[in-house]
Order: structure tokens, then sequence, then C-alpha cells
């Protein structure tokens, strides 16, 4: 079995604890965690919905004295490389992803307007290549009848990602598997070396056999991330967010 050379982990509900103040920062703990794999010439990653920015000022803001080789974010949007002091847009990857984007924006916003035309939201936040829209309580059941319709004819461009009260629209060529396969090639690092660790439906994607040999949930995690999880020979940590993160990393290693 080879040794683990990248570890690529999510943000919120992973490395984060939605409990913690302030909140965009990581615990002395977790950071203690990370220098230590570092220090033993394991690289680290994060991987997660935030922009590529607001990732960099969380670890600037954080008690961590190493730091992640690459930055990925928005989804798989964006790309950065880190230097000493400051990261460097990975501009090869991310223009083209850009004019994917930029080619089928219309079919984001087509699906947005038919939804606020449809239903009273409660929150609606939108990004460009992502919307995220909430209705009140008493349409929960209307808005998953109308998602269980839609998703038969939305264009093969669209991803939806359903919840009880809400969903969440963007790209299909967008998610963490293809930016983690892009930021492997460019390390020169297999699959068999890599670590992953999230806890929702977002991070399926590189949850993978193709992708990573070590796959790791706390136990917060999603039900279906966890099935995931194991079904690919991961382990599912007893802790939550943080501290289930770094016991599944040593449940890993044996």
């Amino acid at each position: 079995m080879k040794k683990i050379k990248l570890f690529v982990f999510d943000l919120d509900g992973t490395a984060l604890d939605s409990n913690q103040r302030p909140y965009a920062r990581f615990s002395p703990v977790f950071c203690s965690f990370l220098d230590e794999i570092s220090q033993e010439g394991i690289l680290w990653s994060i991987n997660s919905t935030w922009d590529v920015d607001a990732q960099w000022d969380l670890v600037l803001s954080s008690p961590v004295q190493s730091r992640p080789v690459f930055l990925m974010g928005g989804l798989g949007k964006k790309l950065a490389r880190v230097g000493k002091s400051e990261i460097e847009m990975v501009e090869e990857y991310n223009s083209k992803i850009q004019k994917r984007v930029e080619k089928h924006a219309k079919d984001i916003v087509s699906i947005m307007k038919e939804m606020v035309q449809e239903f009273y939201p409660e929150k609606i936040h939108f990004y460009g290549h992502l919307f995220s829209f909430t209705v009140i309580e008493k349409e929960t059941e209307k808005l998953q009848s109308y998602i269980q319709n839609k998703i038969s004819s939305i264009p093969r461009t669209i991803k939806l990602y359903a919840s009880k009260n809400g969903v969440i629209v963007t790209h299909s060529f967008l998610n963490k598997g293809e930016i983690l396969s892009k930021v492997e090639k460019m390390l020169n690092i297999t699959p068999d070396e890599v670590a992953v660790a999230g806890d929702s439906i977002f991070d399926i994607s590189m949850m993978t056999k193709n992708l990573a040999r070590y796959i790791i949930c706390p136990s917060n995690a999603e039900k279906k991330v966890k099935e995931i999880a194991r079904k690919n020979g991961g382990v599912v940590a007893s802790k939550p967010f943080y501290c289930g993160v770094f016991e599944g990393y040593r449940m890993c290693q044996g």
C-alpha cells in the first residue's frame, strides 16, 4: 500500500465545525494536525464550494504554519497554486472553465427565473455558476414534485442537488472530482497516494477509487455520503467535523 502524498478536504461540515466561533478559521487542533502531516512530507489542499480567495483568507487567519499546495474553489470553477505569501491562479484551467460557464450561463438563469415565478422563496443565492433556492415551509412538497418532474427535462449541462426545502443548481461539468483529477496530474501523484475527506453530496465526486485510495467521512456526514465512502473502501469516523477527519485519517494509516 502506497504512502499518502496528498490530503484533500472540504471545509463546511468537514474541516469546519458549524458550532465553532469564529467560524471561518481552522481550530488550533486541526492546524496542529495539518502541520504534523506537512512535516511528514504530505501535501494538503482544500476542495470547497468557497471561492479560492476566501479559502486563502481562512488559511491566513488560522494558526497553521504549513500551507496548502493548491486551493480548489467554486465547486471546481477556480484553481489556485499557493506560494509562500500569496496565491497564483492557474489560468490555463480557470479560463477554460470560465468559457464553458459563460457558454451555458443561460441554462442556469432560465431555471432560476422559472423557480422564482413558481415558488415563494425564503432564500436565494446566485453566484453566476451556481444558485441555491430555499422555499418557505408550506411549499416543500410542491418543490419536491417540481424537482422530480424537472430532472428528466433539464439540459445535460445542468445538475440539481435537492434537499427537503431547497435545491442547488449548477453546471454538471463543475464538480470536485474533475478539479482534483487536474491537481493529481499537475503533481504527478496517483490516486493510490491520495486521501480525501468530505461530508456532503458535493464531495461524492471526489470519493471514487479512480481519484483517491483513502476516503474519510466525519460522523456528521450525510447518509448517502457515508454509504458511498464505505462502498468505495473508505472509513466513517465516530467523531464529527475536524475531529472526525483526523480520526479517519489515522484509521486509514492503520
